[in-house]
């Protein structure tokens, strides 16, 4: 049930706050440009994804879809979408057309947001190819085929989870990896963002924060602005059907996550992600 007032009269104050669809979006200055939440039905309904849906833009920027591999079934389980069944890919929340076009044009200063279940250690990656979670690409072999944002995926070595932001529109880029000890089987927020200040890339969950940064590095000249950000089980790096190691590493959920053109919201990252963190663990829909 959803409580609406609804005033008879209009005002004239043009200062009142506009009341957002979440906290995070609060001081935001529109940078924001894509949000999606599993466990708000206003977003998504709380039942089984189907490929097509729409993905309501809790931003009001312009909604995004959903895609999963025919026959392949995703569940909805802890708040969340759980990949754990399948063994075709993808299965991912797409982004809205156009919301990386600022970011391109811009200085390139973002920040990606996402919220998983890791997988448990005997489920993380063991396969030299790379489990993609995060990428705005769609070809199998990812970033040095064509042009991208960001790829956020379990690297066998390590283990880690690696963060590359391409820089050239091919195979160039800057890396961090992070350890994935501390958030096996956990509920975790991960993050990347580039400003001024460098880069940097964060996990965050209950078994404590890995971080990692290095220098802000030079813009990627390869245009991503028509590229759709994609979360979950993606297509590019990713072989459920031929590598049995990467239907293990799918063995988690995604919850939440957004796109921030930190040009325009000129929020500091860590800030923000705190602030998350604490929002959305507090909430306690998520398992």
């Amino acid at each position: 049930m959803v409580l609406i007032l609804k005033s008879s009269v209009k005002t004239s104050n043009t200062a009142l706050s506009i009341i957002r669809r979440d906290p995070i979006l609060d001081g935001d200055n529109g940078g924001v440009r894509f949000m999606f939440d599993t466990a708000f039905p206003w977003c998504v309904p709380a039942a089984a994804p189907v490929d097509g849906m729409s993905v309501r833009d809790m931003a009001e920027v312009a909604n995004g879809s959903y895609r999963v591999a025919a026959s392949q079934t995703v569940t909805y389980a802890g708040g969340g979408f759980d990949f754990s069944a399948m063994t075709v890919d993808p299965a991912e929340v797409m982004g809205s057309a156009g919301c990386l076009s600022g970011i391109y044009s811009g200085n390139q200063y973002f920040m990606v947001n996402g919220w998983f279940k890791f997988p448990s250690l005997g489920d993380w990656n063991t396969s030299a190819n790379l489990f993609t979670m995060f990428c705005a690409t769609t070809a199998p072999a990812g970033y040095p085929s064509e042009a991208d944002l960001l790829l956020i995926g379990q690297q066998v070595t390590g283990p880690t989870l690696t963060f590359r932001r391409q820089t050239n529109g091919a195979g160039t880029i800057d890396q961090i990896d992070l350890s994935p000890a501390l958030h096996y089987g956990r509920v975790a927020q991960i993050a990347f963002w580039r400003n001024a200040g460098g880069q940097g890339a964060r996990i965050k969950s209950a078994g404590g924060t890995t971080s990692g940064s290095r220098a802000v590095g030079s813009a990627n000249t390869g245009n991503f602005a028509a590229k759709l950000p994609r979360w979950g089980v993606t297509e590019s790096t990713n072989n459920l059907a031929g590598i049995p190691a990467h239907q293990a590493a799918s063995n988690m959920r995604l919850y939440r996550g957004w796109i921030e053109d930190l040009q325009v919201s000129g929020r500091d990252p860590l800030t923000v992600l705190d602030a998350d963190f604490a929002a959305t663990i507090a909430r306690g829909v998520f398992s």
